[in-house]
């Protein structure tokens, strides 16, 4: 469980944010797991002093310690969430963290202020820390559908996003709502943008921006009349109207803040080599690179050209193919095929066991173990771990981990990897021997080094 902090309440987000982590006073589809707000900073506020007392009681009714100091802050916690209601405070407040070494989520806006930004990217690059913002409304309930239906109907030409457009003096322009509706088309888009005009009104905003491919989105920020989130999606094979909510909006946000926080960036390179007798030489087969970042796990295998992106949020994975083609496979769809794989494999074995010979009797029982293997394991001095079985053995070298997220983590990657890799190379193990290793390796609270898989003969 993360131990969460926040600093300044002078933004109605502390509250609704520790309300939906620490479960208090919202309904139980809007709980996050994985994480807890123990202690937090009132702070001060130029834009609105009055919000903070009112704040304060409330937050401590959650339970949560409210401390004098950003260095006690600092000292109760794992991660902390820089929540003041202005983005012209937000280089400070890091500045005054960044020592600390704890990762931090920074509200909307970010800064108000360009200098500001790069300051804040520098100080997160120079002590490797993680630092990041997002709008809520990238994260609502509708867009994630939106743009998993972009990915059927793609390619996406243009964009109509719409939103409220509030102005005050403390969060100028564009800063303060007019975020929320701008950050929807980027979400869309992306960020590859090249030219920006903008008419005001006094009732509305009519902002129009290009892209390098030669895509245009506009966003119209209203501050007259109805003042609802949506868009509408210009794509080669559809025109796509959607209404989006707020309902879920920090529900949606703050999970994001838990697997970010959880993941932090992890980098791992792979190599898999093939020894083809004892005593032979290594020849590599492939090279991989994979990286954590932000509660998704993005994995680039070179001989392929292809990208496969592991998302647990949304219980899948995205395969991106050499062509720019990008398949979806969900975890139900990878539970089906292996349902059906496993139906099928113990068919076989009784096929098997009905002939009388003890070639085909060994193959039954090598079936049967790749469904249900059974392992003898130990765990040598120099952190080696074995798993030793009829037909199949694992000598891995570990390592410590320093946070036990990071370790589970890399550990689901790794479940959910070996039972793609199954369902993409049926010809390939059975993914029920990996994940034996995974639960050894949970149990130990190692990360793998190397991983030798030996296969014996069959006798």
């Amino acid at each position: 469980m993360l131990r969460l902090g926040i600093v300044d309440f002078d933004s109605s987000h502390s509250i609704e944010f520790t309300r939906r982590f620490n479960h208090v006073g919202v309904p139980p589809d809007q709980h996050v797991e994985g994480a807890r707000v123990v202690a937090g900073w009132a702070g001060d506020s130029e834009m609105a002093p009055e919000r903070i007392p009112g704040f304060t009681s409330a937050i401590r009714d959650c339970g949560v310690d409210v401390v004098d100091t950003l260095e006690d802050l600092a000292g109760e916690v794992d991660a902390i969430l820089v929540l003041s209601l202005s983005g012209f405070a937000h280089l400070g407040r890091v500045e005054a963290l960044i020592d600390y070494g704890l990762p931090l989520f920074v509200d909307k806006p970010f800064t108000c202020r360009a200098d500001d930004a790069e300051a804040i990217s520098e100080l997160a690059s120079s002590t490797n820390t993680l630092i990041w913002s997002s709008s809520g409304l990238r994260f609502a309930d509708e867009l994630v559908h939106l743009q998993d239906e972009l990915k059927r109907v793609d390619p996406l030409h243009g964009l109509l996003s719409y939103g409220p457009a509030w102005r005050t003096e403390g969060n100028p322009g564009y800063f303060h709502y007019a975020i929320h509706p701008i950050e929807q088309t980027f979400a869309c888009m992306g960020p590859d943008w090249d030219w920006v005009s903008a008419t005001t009104s006094p009732e509305a905003d009519i902002v129009t921006a290009g892209w390098r491919d030669g895509r245009m989105a506009t966003v119209r920020l209203t501050r007259a009349g109805s003042t609802a989130y949506g868009l509408v999606a210009f794509a080669e094979d559809a025109v796509l109207p959607r209404f989006v909510s707020t309902r879920s909006v920090y529900r949606n946000l703050c999970r994001e803040i838990v697997q970010a926080f959880e993941s932090g960036d992890v980098r791992v390179y792979t190599v898999v080599s093939r020894v083809d007798q004892p005593g032979g030489s290594a020849k590599p087969v492939s090279h991989s690179l994979t990286l954590f970042h932000a509660g998704k796990v993005y994995d680039y295998v070179e001989s392929l050209g292809e990208v496969v992106i592991f998302e647990p949020v949304h219980d899948r994975f995205i395969i991106l193919g050499g062509n720019y083609t990008a398949t979806e496979v969900t975890f139900t769809e990878i539970n089906q095929i292996l349902h059906s794989a496993e139906t099928q494999s113990l068919k076989r074995v009784a096929e098997l066991q009905g002939i009388s010979d003890e070639s085909e009797q060994r193959k039954a029982a090598a079936i049967r173990f790749q469904l249900a293997p059974e392992f003898e394991m130990s765990v040598g001095q120099s952190n080696e771990l074995r798993l030793v079985g009829e037909f199949l053995e694992y000598a891995v070298t570990t390592a410590d981990v320093e946070r036990p997220q990071i370790a589970e983590q890399y550990l689901t990657y790794a479940d959910w990897t070996a039972r793609l890799n199954y369902v993409l190379h049926p010809q390939s193990l059975f993914p029920a021997a990996r994940l034996e290793l995974n639960n050894a390796l949970r149990a130990q609270q190692r990360l793998p080094v190397t991983v030798e898989l030996n296969l014996p003969a069959a006798g």
